[in-house]
């Protein structure tokens, strides 16, 4: 069965080498499959492929553990690290592609910041009031960045790194999603990162979730070109470190 004519996962089986190898018009033929742009000369076609690939191996669940339960520790009183959720995401692909991300809406931002964990009260989540918080500002500040993320058995982990205030340390920062958007766990680096039964609530875990938030209600997640935390698309931010390289002012001859 060739390529054309298989399943349209079947390139998830494909190489970089095998992608080449293909007529431009067969590379497009596969874009036009996942609906993605067709623009470009091959060697854009082959990237956009690859990029397809990584997204259908994120979306595929693992055939032997779908239903079981990634992670094996209890939660009775205990404080989960950001380690131990990197390590339930073991086998998982991580992608750097935003339309990968949960949907996340404001009611279930509210719920973990104000319900669970009693981060913030309920009147400083009215109305526009959020825009003040510290979690927040973080995220529109563009502290959030180096985000990514990896799906699989009900689950999405998302992982990003977030400046902390006033100095330019970087804490690891790591939520985890069920299928439905709600929160289930999340830890950061920092020392109030680590919440009782994994429920994490510190301002980079803030800044993470409202990144996450933004993206859903930006429609990102739908975008039918790639997107990126680097991205200014729909207003996702800018990361706070990225520099400029210095250039010799040219002077004017006249």
């Amino acid at each position: 069965m060739s390529i054309m004519t298989a399943p349209k996962n079947s390139i998830f089986h494909l190489g970089v080498d095998d992608f080449r190898q293909l007529r431009v018009v067969d590379l497009k033929e596969i874009l036009r499959d996942h609906n993605e742009s067709i623009t470009g000369n091959k060697s854009v076609l082959v990237a956009r492929c690859l990029s397809v690939k990584t997204k259908l191996a994120i979306d595929v669940p693992d055939a032997d553990t779908a239903s079981s339960d990634p992670f094996t520790f209890g939660t009775d009183d205990k404080e989960i690290t950001y380690k131990q959720l990197n390590l339930s995401a073991k086998a998982r692909i991580w992608s750097d592609d935003l339309r990968n991300m949960v949907e996340f809406n404001f009611n279930q931002l509210h719920e973990y910041l104000v319900t669970r964990t009693n981060k913030y009260d309920d009147p400083s989540m009215k109305g526009s009031c959020y825009k003040k918080l510290k979690s927040n500002q973080f995220f529109m500040e563009g502290h959030v960045s180096n985000v990514e993320v990896a799906r699989g058995q009900g689950h999405t982990w998302i992982k990003s790194k977030v400046i902390a205030s006033m100095k330019k340390t970087k804490y690891n920062v790591m939520v985890v999603f069920h299928s439905n958007g709600d929160v289930r766990y999340a830890a950061c680096g920092c020392p109030a990162g680590l919440g009782m039964n994994g429920h994490g609530k510190c301002n980079h875990i803030g800044g993470v979730l409202f990144a996450v938030n933004s993206v859903y209600a930006n429609g990102l997640h739908s975008n039918t070109a790639k997107v990126s935390c680097t991205s200014k698309l729909n207003g996702w931010i800018v990361p706070r470190n990225l520099t400029v390289p210095p250039k010799p002012v040219k002077r004017n001859k006249n």
